[in-house]
């Protein structure tokens, strides 16, 4: 196949051969509408962006990307400790960071062509990437992580993630061998590829304990915070008839729900119901009971994507990694033996 050159995009787009050298070489002089539309078609057509040799070269190779939606870095209590954790590495290896989100009203044109100039030698991706932008991302060859992501992209990207499985796996075995004998995974399996994975070990390892009764709330979640991913009329009538003696909830803030709805309707935590949370974020030691739940360690996540991130770099062509680490149990005051 034919190497595709700057006169082939120009003759495409209906411009000068220049105009294409001045906006892929992110040289002043074009305005960024036209600027992103060459970028784009550029990598719709297969370019090799690496033929083009940039000024300060230097100082372009020591710059790395992490994208993120907007909200995460507003409302989450999760992501910005794993950035934390990227940071901390990067400007050990004297690496710079850039922090770019989204929200539904980027122009995600402008977005990829941002990035595509060039002048970053990593991305990192938290959680979830719209599908426009990941599959421009791929196709310019810029090495990218993903961590912990709510979409599997095995075949294209390493990632670094949590065993969700066998974490929950073991969460759900500790709950019930506090002597519990209805228990409840509560989260939208739908939500994120995390939430799913956490609810089918919930549901291998109350499979092993005959005696041990089992609910899914796993409905649709129609709780519009990002990350309390849940259904709440279900968890609500759930609560009120006092069937299960133990919740097991997809991360902390779904756990936090049900304090609050608890502490509504006279229920008491730990005598009533148990209540178990996963991530440990730094506000679950603090409720009243102090929280069980799973501590998921994000400084360390956020280290272990910028290593990878730089091992892809250097061994472009090796196969692609998936990273998962185990997480330990954090028992505290919400969990009752039975």
């Amino acid at each position: 196949m034919a190497k595709v050159t700057l006169q082939m995009i120009a003759d495409k787009l209906g411009v000068s051969k220049g105009l294409v050298s001045i906006a892929l070489s992110d040289r002043y002089g074009v305005n960024a509408e036209t600027r992103s539309d060459i970028v784009l078609t550029a990598i719709q057509m297969g370019y090799d962006f690496s033929r083009i040799k940039k000024q300060k070269e230097s100082s372009i190779n020591n710059l790395f990307y992490v994208l993120t939606k907007d909200i995460d870095l507003h409302t989450d209590r999760f992501w910005p400790q794993i950035i934390k954790g990227i940071e901390s590495k990067a400007t050990e290896a004297k690496y710079r960071i850039k922090v770019k989100s989204w929200d539904e009203n980027t122009n995600l044109d402008l977005f990829v062509s941002d990035i595509v100039d060039m002048r970053c030698s990593g991305i990192i991706i938290i959680s979830e990437i719209p599908p426009f932008i990941f599959n421009h991302l791929i196709l310019s060859k810029i090495p990218m992580i993903l961590v912990d992501g709510k979409i599997m992209y095995d075949d294209f990207i390493d990632t670094i993630g949590v065993n969700n499985y066998a974490t929950f796996y073991n969460a759900t075995k500790f709950v019930i061998e506090k002597g519990h004998k209805h228990v409840a995974f509560v989260g939208d399996i739908n939500y994120a590829y995390s939430f799913n994975q956490r609810y089918l070990g919930f549901k291998d390892c109350v499979k092993r304990y005959p005696h041990v009764k089992m609910s899914r709330l796993t409905q649709k979640g129609n709780d519009r915070e990002l990350t309390d991913s849940y259904n709440i009329e279900a968890l609500e009538k759930s609560l009120t008839e006092r069937k299960v003696d133990a919740y097991l909830c997809a991360n902390d803030n779904i756990a936090e729900k049900i304090y609050s709805f608890a502490e509504k309707n006279e229920i008491r935590i730990p005598d009533d119901i148990s209540v178990m949370g996963f991530d440990d974020n730094a506000q679950s030691r603090f409720f009243h009971p102090p929280l069980s739940t799973v501590n998921v360690p994000k400084k360390e996540l956020g280290e272990l994507c910028f290593k990878a991130l730089v091992d892809r770099i250097r061994h472009r062509e090796s196969s692609i990694k998936r990273i998962n680490i185990m997480c330990n149990i954090v028992p505290r005051e919400s969990v009752k033996q039975r």
